[in-house]
């Protein structure tokens, strides 16, 4: 809401593109969303339509049919220019988001994790994250991933990952 003109902004992503599934804060007024197709979208406040767009983030989900895999978690370094995703890929991949001359998503690395990374956080000071994996998605029996094991998984995380602290 703007208070101050008394209406709200609607962040659209185009007639193509489903509802997010899951948000990630980068810094005030940039945000990032995973979306059921794969998508990953960096979004200011500024703009109804995704700044920049990342297809088939964690890969494609049949070889079949060209739908990416579901994005189902995803988190942020606070502070930082670093998110965290998550599917059914088999890893929970890191990114750096640009947010200043040239806006974009790039991949940074990713740690292998079987199953599907349904939520992911990160405690305050970027030293570990917790990440529920299960044999499937959080919101219904869609798919499944058999051998995985419904658990959570902590990871440490080892500085510098290649983030730098955000103005």
């Amino acid at each position: 809401w703007k208070i101050a003109d008394d209406s709200h902004l609607i962040f659209r992503g185009g007639a193509k593109v489903p509802p997010a599934d899951t948000v990630a804060l980068v810094k005030d007024d940039w945000f990032v969303t995973g979306h059921e197709n794969g998508l990953l979208n960096l979004w200011s406040l500024d703009k109804k339509r995704a700044i920049y767009s990342v297809d088939q983030a964690h890969g494609i989900s049949s070889e079949s049919v060209s739908l990416g895999r579901s994005i189902v978690g995803l988190t942020s370094i606070k502070g930082s220019d670093v998110v965290a995703s998550g599917s059914n890929d088999g890893y929970l991949r890191f990114w750096k988001v640009q947010t200043k001359e040239e806006r974009c998503i790039q991949s940074l690395c990713q740690v292998p994790l079987h199953g599907f990374v349904n939520d992911i956080d990160i405690d305050p000071k970027a030293n570990v994250l917790v990440a529920a994996v299960g044999q499937e998605h959080r919101g219904g029996r869609w798919e499944r991933v058999p051998k995985a094991k419904n658990r959570i998984a902590v990871i440490r995380l080892e500085k510098p990952i290649a983030f730098e602290a955000l103005d």
